[in-house]
């Protein structure tokens, strides 16, 4: 029979941390972001795209006319827990980018029950 290899522990810290790293990023590739969002026009100058989140969730993204926006932060987010109908929490002036880190700490929040 084979001898079985002791290895220090900092080998096995090491493999445990990147393992941890690498479930983190599988988790996040799979969470959803800006490129998932599809506008749809609302008025002729504006337009938003809502998605739901596994946890419940529920965020709309708007644009245009009558929203909380700049040339440089074209848009405003609003998230909505599953059982409400309307929130005031309204963020605007946001770039794709901001939306998109947004929705991945929306997505992280415990599920609504």
């Amino acid at each position: 029979m084979a001898k079985l290899r002791k290895f220090p522990p900092f080998v096995h810290l090491f493999v445990g941390l990147t393992l941890v790293y690498l479930l983190t990023i599988v988790s996040v590739s799979k969470k959803k972001s800006f490129s998932d969002l599809e506008f749809v026009p609302v008025t002729e100058n504006s337009s938003k795209a809502e998605i739901t989140f596994k946890n419940g969730y529920k965020v709309v993204v708007r644009q245009g006319t009558g929203t909380a926006t700049t040339v440089g932060a074209p848009y405003e987010l609003q998230c909505i827990p599953q059982n409400a109908t309307i929130s005031d929490d309204i963020i605007g002036y946001l770039t794709s980018e901001e939306i998109t880190e947004l929705m991945y700490e929306i997505q992280l929040l415990n599920k609504i029950s």
